[in-house]
């Protein structure tokens, strides 16, 4: 790359770092002016308590101020009466780092730091993959800006406590890492995904399947050198296994996270997430038809590391009772972005992309507003205040 396109790919990075940001300023903008109302989305007034208290945050932090004390006395368990085991579905890289912010932060404020910087860092890694697989500077640009407000639910995770972010940017970044065959950091970032939620195993599977299709794939004699040069990715079993027998020592059972009462299980019938008065409703289907039509697309254009990643989240959200667009939403940086830059990036997209920004924002501040998706946390925002 010249100089010129090296100072138009750091110009392009700088303003998707400042759209990313500047876009979480604004969604928090009413809390911090503790608006009566905007466009008549009932703010009430209130504070940013409202966004640190969306599920699963206070359960996150709850995680990182007891780091998983197995007293079920402690005072920080008393807001939802949840057991101890039952905090073993956090992860612990997001605790950790609420914990290690806390004394510069706190503990609400650096839980959501955590997730504006993770999701700005998956914005730019877009990017960067796009750019890898040819896409010009400015294709490349306006898709990694769409992804910062779409889809909608994925724009509301960016923006208050979860673990989501942090786990995207793991695996969207070991994939970018491990196609440039940079093994040691696609295994590092591998595991963060890992570290991050309680799905990694699917993240083990995945590149687990990709070393073995690389290794059978090299010329026989070069298969040796092939697994000793990928020899990082094991850190990405090894993370798991790590966090499997930590559970095994502190709560005396490797499978506590499973075994959790929070824990989304798969049921053995076809699309149980689609009654229309559960949380799926509609728009559910659709989320299935365009994230298989972009897995597809992926395999027309032989991208068969994206395919194969894919898949391994698609077919289990099948299964799921509950909340799909949640647990499709690691793969859409490949199945929508990936897959659909050319119509993502084209002029009326950008158009519609702008003038549907308020759908957006309404649909963030709505669903986070919703008592549903409150967690009643009131004596541990005031304990940990």
């Amino acid at each position: 790359m010249d100089r010129r396109g090296s100072r138009l790919v750091v110009r392009h990075a700088l303003l998707l770092t400042l759209v990313s940001v500047g876009a979480a300023i604004l969604f928090f903008l009413p809390f911090w002016l503790h608006a009566p109302s905007i466009g008549g989305v009932p703010f009430d007034h209130q504070g940013m308590e409202r966004v640190y208290g969306m599920w699963d945050g206070p359960l996150y932090v709850t995680a990182a101020a007891t780091l998983w004390d197995l007293n079920p006395d402690n005072p920080a368990y008393a807001w939802n009466g949840a057991k101890p085991t039952d905090y073993a579905e956090r992860f612990p890289l997001y605790p950790l780092l609420i914990r290690g912010l806390s004394p510069v932060l706190g503990y609400w404020k650096g839980a959501v730091a955590i997730d504006v910087a993770a999701s700005t860092g998956v914005t730019l890694v877009l990017y960067f993959l796009l750019r890898l697989l040819g896409s010009v500077p400015s294709s490349a640009f306006w898709v990694a800006l769409a992804s910062i407000f779409w889809p909608p639910r994925g724009f509301l995770y960016r923006d208050v406590a979860m673990s989501d972010p942090l786990f995207m940017l793991g695996l969207v970044g070991a994939t970018y890492c491990f196609l440039r065959r940079q093994y040691v950091f696609a295994g590092l970032l591998g595991a963060v995904a890992v570290a991050s939620r309680p799905n990694g195993f699917e993240v083990v599977a995945g590149f687990g399947l990709l070393a073995l299709w690389r290794i059978a794939t090299a010329p026989r004699g070069e298969r040796l050198r092939q697994t000793l040069g990928m020899a990082g990715l094991g850190l990405i079993p090894l993370t798991l296994l790590g966090i499997y027998g930590w559970h095994w020592w502190h709560f005396g059972d490797p499978l506590a996270s499973v075994h959790a009462s929070t824990f989304v299980r798969p049921e053995a019938r076809l699309f149980p997430s689609l009654a229309f008065f559960g949380i799926g409703e509609e728009g559910v289907p659709y989320l299935f038809l365009l994230a298989l039509a972009g897995i597809l697309e992926l395999a027309r254009q032989r991208r068969w590391e994206l395919v194969v990643l894919s898949a391994l989240f698609y077919v289990p959200a099948l299964l799921v009772p509950t909340d799909v667009s949640r647990y499709l939403l690691p793969i859409l940086p490949f199945a929508f972005f990936v897959a659909g830059e050319r119509i993502v990036a084209s002029v009326p997209l950008r158009v519609a992309l702008l003038l549907t920004l308020p759908v957006i924002y309404v649909y963030a501040w709505e669903t986070m507003l919703a008592p549903g998706y409150q967690a009643p946390f009131g004596p541990l925002y005031s304990l940990l205040r």
